[in-house]
């Protein structure tokens, strides 16, 4: 018998013990933290004659019964190797419509969306890919999105596709959704009426203000903030339009990015940094700032501002996994339920490796994929059993993003250090800002 890996809170008097296992906050009282201490110090075989002093036997196995159905305790398992399932299938391809792009935005990890090979997807690779994600899907919901480069750079290519899929559902009892990255450059009456008549989720990539952009520039290094902010006006207006900011050394005041990005409308506000851009100090700064956020997100959740709360992303998902129990051992979808195609057809777990051959697993024309290799390193590598494991934060982490711990460390499933404390800060904030919610505000944010 082994006990889930738990860690103390304390706040308003009160006392909890997180359950990182199962992903639980339990409400204890002096006699179960003094159980748990005794946990700590001595075997089972030792623990009922430790406790006796101060609960009766019945009190004890009663309260051992109690901890086996929430899960804390459970037999002993090996916990590193229980979710990999070889035999997943795929139902989301992003596809690569163009490595190219009208903006030259300084930061880009895509080498300015071309990702060291300049070019288009032509039609028949396109109806490939979705042939492709038809015949290797076991599920009748699949997504497509359309990215690059600049996506709207190939709104031709983007119809057709759309057109290809809905005779693909009427043939084969199949619903496609569409999902596009753009910069929003591009975007006028036609492009605004194909959006919302086929219902494709829009994302705007954008980091604040006019300053804040001073990365986001055209080829010839004019400015594009104000382009965007008049194209994208319409959709903005009817709330169809997420924006996604990146965070550099120019816009670290995560709250006033947050804030004016608001103000224009976007329904949904991810935000996360170009890791690379950022020295130590200007890391350090990022950290107080992301703690900045949470303070603000709490201070919406406590003044009835919960529509505008659930517009940052990252932190509503997290308390959302808190409130709801919710283990998630993946760190995304990447080789596991999507993958990326590039203009010629070639597959990578997802568009942030296109151009790595070495994670190249696979071609639409020869409708040979192999993505357990990549999954296993995944699931399987040592270094995240011995480090990560016992982690409290591992199910809000989940070991991070794959593509970023490869360029930070070498290895798939190993963050950052630096990475790894951000996101040990984040969640424990979390955790404490759950606890002291009220019953009105938890009801207000999900139910």
């Amino acid at each position: 018998m082994i006990t889930s890996g738990f860690i103390k809170l304390k706040h308003n008097n009160n006392k909890y013990i997180f359950d990182y296992d199962n992903v639980s906050i339990i409400r204890i009282d002096d006699k179960v933290e003094k159980f748990l201490n005794l946990m700590q110090k001595y075997e089972w075989e030792e623990l009922e004659n430790k406790s006796s002093m101060y609960m009766t036997k019945q009190e004890y196995r009663k309260l051992i019964e109690s901890m086996k159905s929430m899960g804390f305790l459970r037999e002993a398992e090996f916990e590193g190797k229980q979710h990999y399932d070889s035999s997943n299938k795929i139902s989301s391809i992003t596809l690569m419509l163009i490595q190219g792009c009208n903006l030259a935005c300084k930061y880009c990890f895509g080498d300015e969306g071309r990702y060291n090979h300049t070019g288009f997807m032509d039609s028949d690779t396109a109806k490939q890919s979705i042939d492709f994600l038809i015949e290797n899907t076991n599920s009748d919901k699949l997504n497509i999105i359309f990215f690059g480069g600049e996506p709207l750079l190939r709104f031709d290519l983007i119809k057709e596709i759309v057109n290809y899929c809905k005779i693909k559902e009427s043939t084969n009892k199949l619903k496609f959704h569409f999902s596009m990255t753009t910069n929003g450059t591009l975007l006028n009456k036609e492009v605004n009426e194909f959006i919302i008549e086929n219902k494709i989720n829009t994302m705007i990539s954008i980091d604040g203000d006019l300053n804040d952009n001073s990365d986001r520039v055209y080829q010839n290094g004019n400015q594009a903030y104000n382009d965007i902010i008049e194209n994208t006006l319409y959709l903005r207006n009817k709330g169809l339009l997420s924006a996604r900011a990146t965070i550099t050394p120019r816009n670290l005041d995560m709250v006033r990015v947050f804030e004016h990005l608001n103000t224009l409308n976007f329904k949904n506000i991810p935000i996360s940094a170009a890791d690379n851009s950022l020295g130590t100090l200007e890391y350090k700064r990022y950290i107080d700032e992301n703690i900045n956020l949470i303070n603000q997100f709490k201070d919406y959740i406590k003044n009835g501002e919960i529509d505008k709360a659930k517009k940052v992303k990252i932190l509503f998902r997290a308390l959302k996994q808190i409130h709801f129990s919710k283990k998630q051992n993946y760190p995304c979808g990447a080789a596991f339920n999507s993958v990326a195609i590039d203009i010629d057809g070639n597959i990578y777990p997802c568009h942030r490796f296109v151009s790595y051959d070495h994670y190249n697993i696979g071609n639409v024309y020869s409708n040979c994929m192999q993505t357990s290799n990549f999954i296993k390193k995944i699931f399987n590598d040592n270094s995240k059993l011995t480090e990560c494991s016992s982690c409290f934060a591992k199910h809000f982490c989940r070991c991070g993003c794959p593509y970023e711990n490869y360029e930070n460390t070498g290895i798939l499933n190993r963050p950052s250090s630096r990475q790894c404390y951000l996101n040990k800060v984040i969640f424990m904030k979390l955790l404490y800002l759950y606890i002291d919610l009220s019953d009105s505000e938890i009801e207000a944010l999900f139910e």
